[in-house]
């Protein structure tokens, strides 16, 4: 064979970001009929293999959204890869270029076609963008599929666009789309699946901390607070704050009668009740009832006495935030709105 196996491997490279299966499977079996003996060509094999048995699947149907379906069958393929110990990067970059850029048209054409266009399919999209690495369509895209209501379960929007406006050096924004994500659904959240340091840092500071489990990221955006790193959050809407009060009248209610979750509903609540004390002291300039929800705040974490000296350091640590944000914003309001518990 003239040429040699480095040069076969690009040649290989190509077929699969191409997506010519065929040229690339065939090349992989000409060098071992040549008794060139490689690992990465068993690789090969298993990877065209794996995507040649699911060929309808790279074709586009009116009939179906042919792009969330190949998505969810890339997952299917990570999942095949691992368990197939598959650890040629170039191999699954190349193929996985293939596959992105497949997903891309696919849900493109699917919104040419289909009038009803959804948050779910565009969140797809931003992230099929950015896995191809145009972060600056991932980005519009994400940011487009924010004016789309969602179903109060999708937080992956906003993981997305904190992952990618920290890669651009936005910080601020950032910490706004995490915030966002971690006062809509913390339980849903995957600590190790987020890429942005300041959540990095806060995580290990928590676990060093003593807690673990589902505790940990419970406690991301009380300690992202009052430790920085969580600062930046929206304004809120006034359903919003309303929304946020109901909320708050069913945890303060579940804290009485179901004391075998008081290590999620304490920091879930305190996370809440900043998210008031930030909309009274910032938005409605209402200082009287911004200190009236930081004595609640600080109050909350008596509901903890098995972790006493931790509670008593962060207990303080809150106190000393909210006062020093209290005195800076002193001018402020003589009246002030009562703390959602008291309504």
């Amino acid at each position: 064979m003239e040429q040699n196996l480095p040069e076969l491997k690009k040649d290989i490279y190509l077929a699969l970001r191409d997506g010519n299966l065929a040229h690339a499977e065939e090349i992989a079996l000409n060098a071992m009929a040549e008794q060139i003996n490689d690992p990465d060509l068993e690789e090969v094999l298993k990877v065209v293999r794996f995507w040649q048995n699911r060929a309808e699947l790279l074709s586009f149907s009116e009939e179906r959204n042919s792009g969330e379906i190949l998505f969810e069958e890339w997952d299917r393929f990570v999942q095949f890869a691992s368990e197939n110990s598959l650890g040629n990067k170039k191999v699954i970059g190349a193929v996985k270029s293939y596959v992105f850029r497949t997903i891309i048209d696919m849900l493109i054409e699917y919104y040419r076609i289909n009038p009803c266009k959804d948050r779910h399919s565009l969140v797809m999209l931003g992230e099929a963008f950015y896995e191809v690495g145009e972060s600056e369509k991932a980005i519009q895209t994400l940011e487009y599929a924010l004016s789309f209501p969602g179903d109060g379960n999708d937080i992956r929007v906003y993981l997305l666009l904190g992952d990618m406006y920290a890669e651009i050096g936005n910080d601020e924004l950032a910490m706004v789309m995490f915030g966002e994500a971690f006062y809509l659904l913390p339980q849903m959240i995957n600590l190790a699946e987020i890429t942005y340091a300041p959540v990095a840092k806060l995580r290990k500071k928590i676990e060093e901390d003593g807690f673990s489990g589902n505790e940990v990221v419970e406690w991301v955006p009380v300690y992202g607070y009052i430790y920085k790193g969580l600062t930046v959050r929206r304004n809120l809407e006034y359903q919003d704050y309303m929304s946020l009060q109901q909320r708050i009248k069913e945890y303060e209610k579940s804290l009485k009668i179901d004391k075998k979750v008081v290590q999620i509903i304490v920091p879930r609540l305190i996370n809440y009740y900043l998210w008031v004390f930030d909309y009274y002291l910032f938005q409605m300039k209402a200082q009287k009832g911004a200190k009236k929800v930081a004595e609640r705040i600080v109050a909350l974490y008596d509901e903890l006495p098995e972790k006493d000296a931790l509670m008593k350091r962060l207990r303080e640590r809150t106190k000393a935030i909210c006062q020093g944000l209290l005195e800076e914003y002193n001018s402020w309001d003589t009246a002030g709105a009562p703390p959602p518990e008291a309504e």
